[in-house]
Order: structure tokens, then C-alpha cells, then sequence
């Protein structure tokens, strides 16, 4: 039983620190980061152009797909943010999910621990999708 560390096979053989698990940390530091993308001149961590690189799409012109991807942010995924096309958020294999709305200091984190004991039996797009429209109704 894995305690305390991220629960995903992959990262733990490879000593816990990989970046294929997406988002595991604490509520705090999420949330910081969180505000730290969602209202980037109070925090004086980024400058506008890597704000901008971090919550807008980033991909080609021609790109294609469901949802836009920023710097570590993916913009307007119906799967996490539905009907929100600015707003941007990650999510983390073990249930971590990160949702935010640029410029207006609005983030929400929910942290759950979908695949324990067993991964089988969760999914949490629905949960995730709900989540982001709480948050959405809360701010407004």
C-alpha cells in the first residue's frame, strides 16, 4: 500500500518524482498555484507573456482537438471546464484537479483519491465537470 506518495505504479518505481502522473500536492500549494496563473500582476511570479503562454492555447493555427493546451494548462477541455472556453485546468491520474478563470482570481481544487484502493471501480469526469460548475456559480 502506497502512503503518503502518489499512488501511481509508474511514478513510484521510478522513485516518485515524474512528470507523467500530472498534478499531486497538497490543497495549499495547489491553490497557490492556482491564484499565482489566475491573477498573474498581483502575484509578481510571471510576466504577461508567460501569464499568457500559461492560459491561452499555444498550439498551431491549424491545430486541431476538443480543448486548447497552454504551458501545463489545457484551455476549454469539455471534460473538465464544459462550456467554459477560457477557463483553463489539469488534472492528475490519482484524482487531483485544478480549474481556474484567468484574470479574475477564481480557482478551484478538489482533491480525491480516485485510484484507491483499486482503480477499477472510479471515474471522475462527471465529478470533475460538477466541480468546475460549482465553482463557475460560486464566483459569479
Amino acid at each position: 500500500m502506497v502512503r503518503g506518495q502518489v499512488h501511481d505504479e509508474t511514478s513510484w518505481s521510478l522513485g516518485g518524482v515524474t512528470g507523467n502522473a500530472g498534478l499531486f500536492s497538497t490543497a495549499a500549494d495547489l491553490l497557490a498555484l492556482g491564484l499565482v496563473l489566475s491573477q498573474p500582476v498581483e502575484s509578481g511570479l510571471l510576466d504577461e507573456d508567460q501569464w499568457r503562454w500559461s492560459t491561452t492555447d499555444q498550439r498551431p493555427p491549424a491545430a486541431q482537438g476538443d480543448y486548447g493546451q497552454a504551458v501545463g494548462l489545457r484551455v476549454g477541455d469539455p471534460g473538465l471546464t464544459p462550456g467554459l472556453d477560457h477557463w483553463c485546468g489539469h488534472t492528475g491520474f490519482t484524482g487531483t484537479s485544478l480549474v481556474l478563470e484567468p484574470g479574475t482570481g477564481t480557482v478551484g481544487v478538489l482533491l480525491t483519491n480516485r485510484v484507491h484502493p483499486r482503480r477499477e471501480w472510479s471515474d471522475l469526469r462527471e465529478i470533475r465537470r460538477e466541480f468546475t460548475r460549482i465553482v463557475h456559480d460560486f464566483a459569479t
